[in-house]
């Protein structure tokens, strides 16, 4: 099996309650999957999904001064010290207010997954 990196933003209270939700809707979204020849599965393995399904915990990164959230986040993935594991924690990057919700945050979810 290969991997490949992944990214995704929650809008939530905290960084916890953004993981969870992500983690549940993509791995309903792994439920029902679409073979080769396009005909439907069910119980796709979210283990190797390729996305935020596959983990089950995460490290809150910070950007470096004038750093914006993308930026941080390819300078993680490009990282292979620290981020080259599909078996790892996925980072996460807050990105502050959410303005289309008051009182939630945007957080960014990015890593690497087996697929």
């Amino acid at each position: 099996m290969g991997g490949t990196d992944f990214r995704c933003t929650m809008s939530a209270k905290t960084a916890e309650d953004a993981f969870n939700e992500a983690v549940q809707i993509d791995r309903q979204n792994c439920r029902l999957g679409v073979e080769e020849d396009g005909g439907e599965y069910e119980d796709a393995d979210a283990v190797y999904s390729g996305s935020l399904a596959a983990k089950s915990d995460f490290r809150m990164v910070s950007p470096l001064p004038g750093e914006s959230v993308r930026d941080c986040i390819n300078r993680c993935l490009d990282d292979e010290d620290h981020w080259a594991s599909k078996w790892g924690p996925a980072g996460c990057v807050d990105g502050g207010a959410d303005p289309k919700r008051p009182g939630y945050r945007l957080f960014h979810f990015f890593g690497w997954a087996p697929c």
